[in-house]
């Protein structure tokens, strides 16, 4: 799920089985939280069954859908996710995830999160380059590809539940030395700047679609006719 945590967005793993809420040390420092040191010598173990070495805590507020939720994770050296929710932090705020339809919610309904695929840059198409996106304009961007997805051909999708300054439309795109192509429209009365390695798109195989529509333009298209300006004489006696 995505949270926010001082004022930067972060997405998290939802881990039932994980018994406390971990954050890795490196985020921990990239967000300048204070750490305090550990109250016991305890250890945790991972599911591979190695040992985590435990750094200490942090107190976080994270941000959900405009509350605020505190909570005390514990800072581990070496994590992957970096930021990882466990049942302690379940428990405590009522969640119930419903697989249903891919969600979870707090406090008997009262906030309503979508579950999503966790998303990193080994399994995004990111930015190639820092780009500039002229106000009120459309452009077409190389993005690249991870390395260990085979095939010259993609699907590239927006991203669920990532707000970006820009509008990005789905594309299948060629893909060559590991770049591809996607669309982005800039809606905005000012210039708005892309940086280097942003997150942009999902990816999936053609082969993932089941059926694919073409598309007909329509037979009876509205004729617009320009109006020539007004004369100059016109306009004076106006």
């Amino acid at each position: 799920m995505v949270i926010r945590i001082r004022n930067r967005t972060l997405q998290c793993l939802l881990d039932t089985g994980a018994v406390s809420s971990v954050i890795s040390l490196s985020l921990a420092r990239q967000l300048r939280l204070k750490i305090q040191a550990p109250a016991s010598e305890d250890y945790l173990v991972a599911a591979s069954g190695e040992r985590l070495k435990i750094i200490g805590n942090v107190d976080i507020n994270l941000q959900v859908r405009g509350l605020t939720i505190p909570h005390v994770f514990t800072v581990i050296e070496g994590l992957y996710p970096n930021l990882l929710v466990g049942t302690d932090f379940l428990t405590a705020n009522q969640a119930v995830i419903n697989c249903h339809n891919h969600t979870v919610t707090f406090y008997d309904g009262l906030i309503v999160l979508p579950l999503q695929n966790f998303q990193n840059c080994y399994n995004c198409a990111t930015l190639k380059a820092t780009t500039c996106i002229p106000a009120y304009s459309e452009a077409i961007i190389p993005v690249l590809v991870p390395s260990g997805f085979p095939g010259d051909e993609i699907i590239l999708e927006p991203l669920r539940n990532v707000s970006h300054p820009v509008l990005i439309s789905g594309s299948l795109s060629s893909v060559s030395k590991g770049i591809a192509y996607m669309k982005v429209l800039n809606c905005h009365p000012h210039s708005v700047i892309l940086k280097r390695r942003t997150k942009m798109a999902s990816i999936l195989f053609p082969n993932n679609i089941s059926a694919i529509q073409e598309l007909k333009e329509p037979i009876n298209k509205p004729i617009i006719v320009p109006q020539s300006p007004p004369d100059a004489e016109i306009l004076e006696n106006s």
